[in-house]
Parts: C-alpha cells; structure tokens; sequence
C-alpha cells in the first residue's frame, strides 16, 4: 500500500511518508478509472508480513472497488488464508494446480517456448529425443507445476544433452528458500518431512510413527497438517493404504 504509483502526469509519489488511506488515494487516483490487476506471488508470505491492519487494508480496498482484481499464488495454504479469524479467509476462489504428467509438462514447456518466441525449443520438444530427456527430469522433479515452470527458464535446444544438470542448478539455487521453510514448520512436523526424504519411498502412517517415534494418533494429525499445506502428498492405495510422499 506504501508502493510507488505513477500519476497520470508522468510524476511518481514514492508514498514514503503517506498513511495507508494516503497511500490508497493516490493508487486509486493514479488508476484515472483504469482496471488494476495485482499478480501476487508468495502471498502467504506476504500476507503474513503485512500483519492483520495490513490484510484487513487489502481485502477491504480489493473487496469494495470493482476495478481492482487480485490474482494470488502460494506454495500452500496457511492460516492467513485457511483460518475462520483470518482477514482472508474464504476471499479467494482457490484452485489446486493437480501435478503434471509427462505429456502435460512437455505442452507446458512447449507453450512458455512459445511466449518467448523460440520456435525452435518448440518444435524440438515434440521429438522422442525430448521425451527421453523429459522423462528422466520427471524421475527426478515429480509432477509439481512450479518445478517444471522453474525447468521452463532455462531450458534450450542447446543444453537439452545437459538437461539435468541444468535442472539440478536451479534447484540448488532454491535450496535457502526452502529450508527457511523447513525451519518454520514445528517439530514433529519437519521430523517427519527429513524421515520421508530419507526415505524416499511412500510410508504408512504407521510406519512413519514408528521411524520418527511418535504416537500413531498424533502422526496423522501432523500428516493432515502438513498435506493441507502442501508439503506432502497423501496417497491411499491397494497395497499402501494410507501411504505419505
């Protein structure tokens, strides 16, 4: 809300020493009657960092003006969002990005090639070749959206032989972010992630209890936490009932 806006005149109010509702005039005053939309990524990042004024400030300003559209992206879903208490609880229409098979990674990258007018990554990308390359990616990124677009930047017919390594750079450049994640889940919580990653096969509720030495009950509590989250995968199957990745 304290952000630079530019006026119609060419002028920009860098809002250092506005108040919020100073701030949000000069935002609605520089829209002169245009359409605002806001992308925002990490929002449960950010929402947390603005407190509740803030986000009692933003659902208001989004919720009461109708050209202003507000288009949010997590990770997961944390309190600021999935609590009754919370400002933001029930605003958004949610929708879950399901993982991606192979076939629904390739037309990704195919399309993000497309945007950035490389018809050659394009075209290549619908080779056997490609395929190979993609398959062996997925053995190791899974099916989640934000790792394929992250593949998406920095991808090239050039370094396709070197798709891997490329893709494990740019992996280890995330590595911070996530375990400053890590670091903010509660105890049980993160013992349990480090037990499945050690793993790195699906295991029982049960089984997951015994490993991390805790009780069965509270283990999947923890478990519905963490899924709700994001951060695991719950995966009831024939052979594995209750099984967690």
């Amino acid at each position: 809300m304290t952000a630079a806006v530019r006026r119609e005149d060419g002028l920009v109010d860098d809002g250092k020493s506005a108040s919020r509702a100073d701030a949000e005039e000069r935002l609605i005053t520089a829209l002169s009657g245009r359409p605002l939309l806001v992308l925002l990524e990490n929002t449960t990042d950010v929402l947390q960092r603005v407190g509740k004024h803030g986000q009692h400030a933003l659902r208001a300003l989004v919720q009461n003006r109708e050209d202003v559209l507000l288009v949010a992206t997590s990770p997961s879903l944390d309190d600021s969002v999935s609590k009754q208490a919370a400002p933001f609880y029930g605003f958004f229409e949610t929708v879950r990005l399901a993982e991606l098979t192979v076939e629904g990674a390739r037309q990704l990258l195919i399309n993000v090639a497309r945007l950035r007018g490389d018809d050659e990554l394009s075209e290549f990308l619908t080779t056997d070749l490609a395929t190979r390359r993609l398959k062996v990616v997925e053995v190791l990124a899974g099916g989640h959206p934000r790792v394929w677009m992250l593949l998406a930047g920095c991808m090239s017919v050039e370094n396709i032989d070197e798709l891997v390594p490329v893709f494990m750079k740019a992996l280890d450049d995330l590595t911070p972010y996530y375990q400053d994640r890590m670091r903010e889940l509660p105890p049980q919580q993160e013992s349990l992630v480090f037990e499945l990653c050690e793993h790195r096969l699906p295991l029982t509720v049960g089984e997951l209890a015994r490993r991390c030495d805790l009780q069965q009950n509270a283990t999947s509590v923890q478990i519905k936490a963490l899924v709700d989250k994001g951060h695991l995968d719950a995966r009831p199957s024939a052979a594995c009932r209750g099984s967690t990745s």
